[in-house]
Protein backbone atom coordinates (compact mmCIF):
# COMPACT_ATOMS: atom_id res chain seq x y z
CA UNK A 1 0.00 0.00 0.00
CA UNK A 2 2.69 2.42 1.02
CA UNK A 3 4.51 1.81 -2.26
CA UNK A 4 1.22 2.72 -4.32
CA UNK A 5 0.69 5.92 -2.18
CA UNK A 6 4.59 7.04 -3.03
CA UNK A 7 4.18 6.20 -6.46
CA UNK A 8 0.81 7.91 -6.94
CA UNK A 9 2.41 11.29 -4.98
CA UNK A 10 5.61 11.32 -7.78
CA UNK A 11 3.10 10.85 -10.88
CA UNK A 12 1.04 13.47 -9.30
CA UNK A 13 4.21 15.40 -8.66
CA UNK A 14 5.60 15.53 -12.11
CA UNK A 15 2.03 15.95 -13.90
CA UNK A 16 1.85 19.01 -11.62
CA UNK A 17 5.20 20.83 -13.10
CA UNK A 18 3.96 19.94 -16.21
CA UNK A 19 0.40 21.39 -15.68
CA UNK A 20 1.64 24.57 -14.19
CA UNK A 21 3.50 25.21 -17.29
CA UNK A 22 0.84 24.88 -19.58
CA UNK A 23 -1.34 26.61 -17.18
CA UNK A 24 -0.09 30.08 -18.20
CA UNK A 25 -1.04 31.00 -21.54
CA UNK A 26 1.24 32.45 -24.28
CA UNK A 27 -0.30 34.95 -26.20
CA UNK A 28 1.69 36.55 -29.34
CA UNK A 29 5.08 38.60 -28.47
CA UNK A 30 4.87 42.03 -27.15
CA UNK A 31 6.23 44.82 -29.35
CA UNK A 32 9.95 45.20 -27.73
CA UNK A 33 13.25 44.90 -29.47
CA UNK A 34 17.20 44.61 -28.07
CA UNK A 35 19.99 46.42 -29.86
CA UNK A 36 23.55 48.51 -29.62
CA UNK A 37 22.95 51.95 -27.70
CA UNK A 38 25.11 54.93 -26.80
CA UNK A 39 25.20 57.07 -23.70
CA UNK A 40 22.94 55.42 -21.30
CA UNK A 41 22.27 54.51 -17.72
CA UNK A 42 22.89 51.20 -15.60
CA UNK A 43 20.13 48.86 -15.67
CA UNK A 44 16.85 49.34 -13.73
CA UNK A 45 12.81 50.10 -14.15
CA UNK A 46 11.85 52.90 -17.10
CA UNK A 47 8.62 53.66 -18.28
CA UNK A 48 6.86 53.49 -21.70
CA UNK A 49 6.31 57.13 -23.00
CA UNK A 50 3.16 57.11 -24.78
CA UNK A 51 3.25 53.42 -24.80
CA UNK A 52 6.41 53.28 -26.49
CA UNK A 53 9.86 54.91 -26.77
CA UNK A 54 13.46 53.93 -26.99
CA UNK A 55 15.86 53.80 -23.98
CA UNK A 56 19.47 53.62 -23.64
CA UNK A 57 20.90 51.27 -20.75
CA UNK A 58 24.56 49.97 -20.41
CA UNK A 59 25.55 46.75 -18.72
CA UNK A 60 26.78 48.53 -15.12
CA UNK A 61 28.29 45.05 -13.93
CA UNK A 62 31.28 43.34 -13.73
CA UNK A 63 29.72 40.07 -15.51
CA UNK A 64 28.79 39.77 -19.05
CA UNK A 65 24.77 39.37 -18.90
CA UNK A 66 23.59 36.20 -20.55
CA UNK A 67 19.85 36.81 -20.40
CA UNK A 68 17.41 39.77 -19.80
CA UNK A 69 14.16 39.77 -18.43
CA UNK A 70 11.84 42.21 -18.37
CA UNK A 71 8.31 42.32 -16.76
CA UNK A 72 5.32 44.70 -16.88
CA UNK A 73 1.74 44.77 -16.16
CA UNK A 74 0.21 45.62 -19.32
CA UNK A 75 -3.34 45.17 -21.60
CA UNK A 76 -3.68 41.87 -23.46
CA UNK A 77 -2.89 42.37 -26.96
CA UNK A 78 -1.02 40.95 -29.75
CA UNK A 79 2.73 41.57 -29.33
CA UNK A 80 5.95 40.39 -30.84
CA UNK A 81 9.71 40.74 -30.33
CA UNK A 82 12.94 40.99 -31.70
CA UNK A 83 16.51 40.59 -31.23
CA UNK A 84 19.23 41.76 -32.95
CA UNK A 85 22.13 41.38 -31.46
CA UNK A 86 23.57 40.26 -28.36
CA UNK A 87 21.20 37.15 -27.57
CA UNK A 88 19.77 34.41 -30.03
CA UNK A 89 16.17 34.63 -29.13
CA UNK A 90 13.52 36.17 -26.68
CA UNK A 91 10.42 34.66 -25.63
CA UNK A 92 7.25 36.39 -23.89
CA UNK A 93 4.60 35.25 -21.41
CA UNK A 94 1.45 36.99 -20.57
CA UNK A 95 -1.44 35.95 -18.07
CA UNK A 96 -5.41 37.10 -18.03
CA UNK A 97 -4.25 40.03 -15.62
CA UNK A 98 -1.72 41.53 -18.40
CA UNK A 99 1.52 40.72 -16.13
CA UNK A 100 3.97 39.97 -19.46
CA UNK A 101 7.47 38.19 -18.68
CA UNK A 102 9.84 39.26 -21.94
CA UNK A 103 12.92 36.87 -21.75
CA UNK A 104 16.23 37.35 -23.90
CA UNK A 105 18.45 34.70 -24.11
CA UNK A 106 20.46 32.17 -25.96
CA UNK A 107 24.54 33.32 -26.43
CA UNK A 108 27.29 31.95 -28.04
CA UNK A 109 30.44 30.53 -26.07
CA UNK A 110 32.53 34.10 -25.55
CA UNK A 111 36.18 34.61 -26.96
CA UNK A 112 39.29 34.17 -24.52
CA UNK A 113 40.13 36.92 -24.32
CA UNK A 114 37.47 39.40 -25.13
CA UNK A 115 38.29 42.32 -27.64
CA UNK A 116 36.75 44.77 -26.05
CA UNK A 117 37.16 46.93 -28.99
CA UNK A 118 35.63 44.56 -31.78
CA UNK A 119 32.87 46.66 -33.60
CA UNK A 120 31.23 43.35 -34.54
CA UNK A 121 31.13 41.87 -30.80
CA UNK A 122 27.66 42.97 -30.17
CA UNK A 123 26.46 40.72 -33.32
CA UNK A 124 28.81 37.96 -32.19
CA UNK A 125 25.63 37.11 -30.01
CA UNK A 126 27.76 36.56 -26.05
CA UNK A 127 25.50 38.79 -24.15
CA UNK A 128 25.87 42.21 -23.15
CA UNK A 129 29.62 42.65 -21.69
CA UNK A 130 30.47 44.37 -18.88
CA UNK A 131 30.50 48.11 -20.17
CA UNK A 132 28.44 47.75 -23.25
CA UNK A 133 25.88 49.73 -24.09
CA UNK A 134 22.08 48.63 -25.32
CA UNK A 135 18.97 49.89 -26.40
CA UNK A 136 15.00 48.67 -25.87
CA UNK A 137 12.69 49.96 -28.74
CA UNK A 138 9.03 49.28 -26.97
CA UNK A 139 7.75 51.20 -30.15
CA UNK A 140 5.10 49.90 -32.45
CA UNK A 141 6.93 47.44 -35.41
CA UNK A 142 10.21 48.71 -33.87
CA UNK A 143 10.08 52.04 -35.66
CA UNK A 144 12.45 55.27 -34.87
CA UNK A 145 9.68 57.98 -34.87
CA UNK A 146 9.95 61.59 -33.39
CA UNK A 147 6.88 60.71 -30.99
CA UNK A 148 6.94 56.98 -29.36
CA UNK A 149 4.09 55.28 -29.56
CA UNK A 150 3.59 51.69 -29.03
CA UNK A 151 1.29 49.09 -27.05
CA UNK A 152 2.92 49.30 -23.43
CA UNK A 153 -0.46 50.89 -21.60
CA UNK A 154 -2.26 49.62 -18.91
CA UNK A 155 -5.63 51.34 -18.61
CA UNK A 156 -4.29 53.83 -20.52
CA UNK A 157 -1.31 54.53 -18.43
CA UNK A 158 2.33 53.89 -19.51
CA UNK A 159 3.19 51.02 -18.32
CA UNK A 160 6.68 50.71 -15.76
CA UNK A 161 9.04 47.83 -17.19
CA UNK A 162 11.34 46.02 -14.56
CA UNK A 163 14.87 44.85 -15.89
CA UNK A 164 16.63 42.31 -13.91
CA UNK A 165 19.79 40.25 -15.64
CA UNK A 166 21.17 36.57 -15.30
CA UNK A 167 17.87 34.95 -14.34
CA UNK A 168 17.55 31.38 -14.32
CA UNK A 169 16.35 30.32 -17.97
CA UNK A 170 12.58 28.03 -17.70
CA UNK A 171 14.42 24.99 -18.61
CA UNK A 172 16.31 25.02 -14.97
CA UNK A 173 12.23 24.24 -13.68
CA UNK A 174 11.65 21.35 -15.61
CA UNK A 175 15.87 20.25 -14.80
CA UNK A 176 15.17 20.01 -10.97
CA UNK A 177 11.28 19.15 -11.14
CA UNK A 178 13.06 15.90 -13.10
CA UNK A 179 15.79 15.75 -10.89
CA UNK A 180 12.78 15.91 -8.13
CA UNK A 181 11.22 13.16 -9.98
CA UNK A 182 14.59 10.63 -9.55
CA UNK A 183 15.18 10.78 -6.58
CA UNK A 184 11.92 10.35 -5.45
CA UNK A 185 11.90 6.80 -8.12
CA UNK A 186 15.06 6.03 -6.18
CA UNK A 187 13.36 6.39 -2.77
CA UNK A 188 10.71 4.23 -3.90
CA UNK A 189 12.94 1.66 -4.94
CA UNK A 190 14.74 1.18 -1.67
CA UNK A 191 11.71 2.02 0.79
CA UNK A 192 9.14 -0.76 -1.33
CA UNK A 193 11.67 -3.49 -2.35
CA UNK A 194 10.09 -6.30 -4.53
CA UNK A 195 9.41 -9.53 -3.32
Amino acid sequence: MKCHFVSAAALLLGCATFLYADAVPVLPDPDIQIDVGFDSSGIGPFTAINGGGIFDFFNNTSQSILNLELTAQVNPGTFKCSVLVFFKMCSTNQDAAGNVTILFFGVNPEEVPPDPEDPEEPYEREGILPGKHFTINLNNGFAHPETPAGGWLLDGQNATLDMRANVPEPGSLFLLGGAGLLLAWRWKRRACPKG
